[in-house]
């Protein structure tokens, strides 16, 4: 097989490319994997995950300003180096939309994820015009490739991040009384934070007999936020600084639910049968919701309280909606026949 270039730059990307490192290794196939550090501290936890991660190429260059523009200048520090001839990007990031600007063969893992909806952020648009300038792509769902109106090329393999998951621990029956807390994503910035801010106060102090733990994004925003006097005198919220990728896997394997706007903790919360709700208006992964493992909050912030004794509804079996364990395998089964 021919040498691809993996280009990532943040952690997330990692957690999911990582599977493919690995299956690569495994079947003695060489590959060079570049980091744009568009995320910078994050990325220190990488080598967790796998040993190439600390032997990556760093381009350094951290994102800053509109992501869109980023990607530009990305693009044009790669297109100038001249030695990539094929890459392999991930998700929805400033980094993978940079890779499809290249001009040369672009292999989209994850590929047809979409809210339908006009984000403020341009992460829809990036997914769109990334699938459009991919020659392949793998997608995690059915539904994913229903979006690129069943494209050839895409088959559905699953989600490498639930490869990564289940490499690091498998689903339990046994149960902590933690609720983990992720809240990060720059569209919940503002009034609709505020609002979480708030619903969140009523459901920890409604629940004393459940620890709450929110490991807190170094994004400024999350970080004041949970820093806020509404949160300042609750003896069961609990703060941590990031967790890395195996140390949070592993707390949300025990849990007794998770409320989160992550994307890929909606889908590993689904793998292990924890209930999710999701801390957003709207969803890119609606699996979880339509096989029952989670419920979103919708437009309504103050809902929280309402909907938060409704995870006791929603199912504790693993779900395979996004995949079973073995999405890298069929990636490189791919990769091979092109």
């Amino acid at each position: 097989m021919r040498l691809w270039t993996i280009l990532y730059g943040t952690r997330p990307e990692a957690v999911k490319i990582a599977p493919i490192l690995r299956e690569f290794r495994r079947r003695g196939h060489a590959f060079r994997l570049i980091c744009s550090n568009q995320h910078t501290t994050l990325l220190d936890q990488t080598a967790t995950l796998d040993p190439a991660f600390a032997e990556a190429e760093q381009i350094r260059m951290p994102s800053e300003g509109w992501p869109p523009a980023y990607a530009l200048r990305l693009a044009s520090h790669l297109t100038q180096r001249g030695d990539i001839e094929r890459v392999i990007v991930q998700g929805d990031t400033s980094t993978a939309y940079a890779g499809s600007l290249l001009h040369v063969p672009l292999y989209h893992v994850e590929a047809g994820v979409r809210t339908h909806q006009p984000d403020p952020w341009p992460e829809e648009d990036f997914r769109r015009e990334i699938d459009e300038g991919a020659r392949y792509g793998a997608c995690a769902t059915a539904g994913n490739l229903a979006n690129l109106g069943h494209r050839p090329g895409f088959p559905v393999t699953g989600n490498t991040g639930i490869d990564q998951l289940y490499h690091t621990v498998q689903p339990t029956r046994d149960r902590t009384d933690t609720v983990l807390i992720t809240l990060h994503r720059r569209e919940s910035h503002g009034p609709y934070l505020d609002a979480l801010v708030r619903a969140l106060r009523v459901v920890v102090q409604s629940n004393p007999g459940l620890s709450f733990v929110w490991p807190v994004h170094p994004n400024p925003v999350a970080r004041a936020a949970s820093a806020s006097p509404l949160l300042a005198d609750l003896p069961n919220l609990y703060l941590y600084p990031p967790l890395d990728p195996i140390a949070f896997t592993g707390r949300l394997a025990t849990a007794h639910a998770v409320i989160t706007d992550s994307g890929g903790v909606q889908e590993e919360a689904a793998a292990l049968g924890i209930p999710a709700l999701i801390a957003r208006p709207h969803t890119d992964r609606p699996e979880s919701i339509d096989t029952g493992s989670a419920l979103l909050l919708g437009f309504e912030a103050p809902d929280l309280p309402y909907l938060f004794p409704h995870v006791e509804r929603l199912s504790r079996e693993p779900n395979p909606c996004f995949g079973d364990g073995h999405a890298a395998p069929r990636i490189v089964d791919h990769l091979e026949t092109l």
